[in-house]
């Protein structure tokens, strides 16, 4: 095999690797190419495409977006809704549509009215552009419509509250699991089968201590209003959750079935 063939074939899977975790990443990549060839060091390869990439990021791809009917959620970590990791941003996956962000602020209004300045933190939403374009590993994030928040936090001994964040680097895959006496559908789940239910619990690097668990009230609280919102038609929890919290009075509140992973690392909701 030529070496011209090995390099086409490199090529080819950095452009559809930079593709599948940042969408724009594969375009940007191959715009620099060009430049590739006056730069000898591979460091300065990288460094050049980090920085063009970084600028099209934060400037360009924003501009964009609206024309595909979406818009950006808020970069700061210290604003009232605030993505758990900037590498959400930085890989163009904070994308919504319009009525998902309003409907998201008016949550936030209500919710911040009975707790002052507690942060929501979301998770994972959708890409920038075109319906379809799948958001690996989750089924449904290809049409703006989707977003992925963190539940509350605090502290088991303190009772002390976490402003924001998840209790994992990235956000998901450790879970508030079933006790004794309530439905354990992973289990349930996993008799049938459906092995990717508990994909995420095997990926999960965390973040906070194990002294950390949800707080059941301000989680449910925040998880009532998002329910009683117009601007949303569902969310999706596990049922274990929703009895152990008393949310079983919201029609929107539903299960996501087997096929899909487990909902007690996160709650995922839909406009």
């Amino acid at each position: 095999m030529g070496k011209q063939l090995l390099k086409w074939i490199g090529r080819m899977v950095v452009f559809i690797l930079l593709t599948v975790i940042s969408q724009v990443g594969g375009v940007i990549y191959l715009l620099c190419l060009p430049f590739f060839k006056k730069l000898k060091a591979s460091s300065h390869r990288i460094a050049l495409f980090v920085v063009v990439y970084s600028i099209c990021s934060l400037l360009v791809v924003p501009a964009l977006a609206p024309n595909f009917g979406r818009v950006a959620l808020p970069l700061s970590k210290t604003g009232d809704l605030r993505p758990h990791t900037w590498w959400t941003c930085w890989l163009n996956r904070h994308y919504v549509t319009p009525k998902v962000k309003t409907s998201m602020a008016r949550v936030i209004k209500k919710f911040q009215a009975e707790f002052p300045d507690q942060q929501v933190t979301y998770l994972d939403a959708n890409f920038p552009f075109w319906n379809g374009f799948p958001l690996l590993p989750h089924l449904s994030h290809d049409d703006g419509k989707k977003l992925d928040l963190a539940f509350i936090y605090k502290n088991k001994k303190t009772k002390s509250v976490l402003k924001g964040g998840a209790r994992s680097l990235l956000g998901y895959g450790v879970c508030e699991i079933p006790r004794k006496g309530e439905k354990n559908q992973p289990a349930i789940c996993k008799k049938q089968g459906r092995w990717m239910y508990n994909f995420t619990r095997k990926l999960a690097l965390r973040g906070h201590p194990t002294s950390v668990e949800a707080d059941a009230w301000r989680t449910g609280r925040l998880i009532g209003y998002i329910a009683k919102d117009p601007g949303f038609r569902r969310l999706f929890l596990e049922p274990h959750l929703v009895d152990r919290w008393q949310l079983r009075g919201y029609s929107k509140i539903v299960f996501h079935g087997c096929h899909a992973v487990r909902h007690d690392d996160h709650m995922h909701i839909e406009e």
